[in-house]
């Protein structure tokens, strides 16, 4: 079975994609904030990562840097409200494979992780 990690600090965000994914099949594991997410990447080895752009600790940019040295070709989705262009360069930069916005509808998230996985 398919594990994608989860990683945002709006408890109520990650219920809804937890859902979304579960009711799609997939295995979901999460975290709060992006210390927990490393520390969750490396216990559950997950096939895909999503994580939040804005979280206290640890930012979904800085947990993608610190993901990439030690996995370089795990699919990761940004998430967040908008993206600057100063934001997508370093995301990119970095590896980060695709974004979604917050508003996202359930179907364009299921569209990203498919074609990610």
């Amino acid at each position: 079975m398919v594990k994608i990690l989860i990683v945002d600090d709006s408890m109520l965000t990650r219920a809804i994609i937890v859902k979304t994914l579960e009711d799609a099949g997939y295995q979901v594991v999460q975290a709060s904030d992006g210390e927990k997410g490393f520390e969750t990447f490396i216990a559950q080895s997950p096939d895909l990562i999503l994580t939040d752009f804005i979280m206290p600790n640890c930012n979904g940019i800085e947990l993608a840097e610190k993901i990439r040295q030690k996995n370089k070709s795990i699919p990761i989705i940004l998430q967040s409200v908008e993206f600057d262009k100063d934001t997508k360069l370093k995301a990119q930069k970095i590896g980060i494979n695709d974004y979604l916005f917050k508003d996202f509808e359930k179907k364009d998230l299921l569209k990203k992780v498919k074609n990610l996985l």
